[in-house]
């Protein structure tokens, strides 16, 4: 009889466990579906694209027009990646403190409340001027990091520099990129027939755009350059104000208002909302035809 009631137990066991396993391989290489099913989310496309491509490139870049809630996206990333990649140590830094904090509050805020699923995830959530991290109960961890020297100590898998233009190059350099020692090491690769499976970490930049003198402008050409390396996983878009507008997320009459003002001054606009300006546009008109749009389709 204790036979056939652990053979029951097993057999139970062994089917949880196809369930777990065709389940994160589904989620893992659909994380928007992942979003709305798990975080209970409303993508809209071009984030369930972005979303898609953070998650399977190792090199990402996003030059986003104001109001488009790229740090919204990042925090919406670093739960997806978290919670279906357990033991994932996520680092965020930015150009002020108060930037990389931003995107915890926007967990904590606006994603936690809306999914009963991710506050149980999360066994740790710390947010003061001193500390801001999250834990997570699988291990995961996402920690916000000052952009300077005394940084040096911390470890990650995943790199994330929002408004990656106000921080020092070097900074990036030899500080935050060197964070990236290590890659996430499951269980499973300790057998060597899992080896191929190793995975590798991951770089995040967003920012507004910025003048063509910037370095942050040579990163974006090498990564335009690498994006269409098959042998490389890296990409890059520019998505200006019109696509905001089609979204809903700015307002069509707001910016008409603003433009017809004496003092709008066409080179801040350029940076902070069309993304249009000469450097980027090339980048801009790549990503609408990869999205099977164009600049006609993206008007307002």
């Amino acid at each position: 009889m204790m036979a056939v009631v652990s053979m029951s137990n097993d057999t139970r066991e062994s089917r949880i466990l196809s369930g777990v396993d065709a389940w994160a391989s589904f989620y893992r290489a659909n994380p928007h579906r992942f979003a709305a099913d798990y975080l209970n989310v409303r993508l809209r496309l071009f984030q369930k694209i972005l979303l898609f491509m953070m998650n399977i490139c190792n090199f990402f870049c996003y030059i986003a027009a104001r109001g488009q809630g790229k740090s919204w996206l990042l925090a919406v990333f670093c739960c997806v990646r978290c919670i279906l990649y357990p033991g994932t140590k996520v680092c965020i830094a930015s150009g002020t403190r108060g930037q990389s904090v931003n995107i915890l509050e926007k967990i904590k805020i606006e994603l936690m409340p809306n999914s009963a699923y991710l506050k149980n995830e999360i066994a740790n959530l710390v947010i003061s001027n001193t500390n801001a991290y999250i834990d997570f109960k699988n291990g995961s961890s996402i920690k916000v990091v000052t952009a300077s020297d005394s940084a040096r100590s911390n470890r990650a898998n995943i790199l994330l520099v929002d408004e990656f233009r106000m921080v020092n190059k070097d900074t990036i350099e030899t500080v935050l990129r060197r964070f990236l020692t290590a890659p996430r090491m499951p269980g499973y690769l300790h057998d060597k027939k899992y080896t191929h499976l190793k995975e590798r970490n991951k770089e995040v930049y967003l920012s507004s755009a910025y003048f063509k003198s910037h370095w942050s402008f040579d990163k974006v050409k090498d990564y335009a350059k690498n994006m269409v390396d098959d042998t490389k996983k890296y990409f890059v878009c520019g998505l200006p104000y019109q696509l905001s507008i089609r979204e809903g997320l700015l307002d069509n009459d707001a910016v008409a208002d603003e433009m017809s003002e004496a003092g709008f001054n066409e080179t801040k606009w350029s940076i902070n909302i069309s993304v249009l300006i000469k450097p980027i546009e090339p980048v801009a008109c790549g990503v609408c035809r990869l999205c099977g749009a164009n600049r006609g389709t993206l008007s307002a």
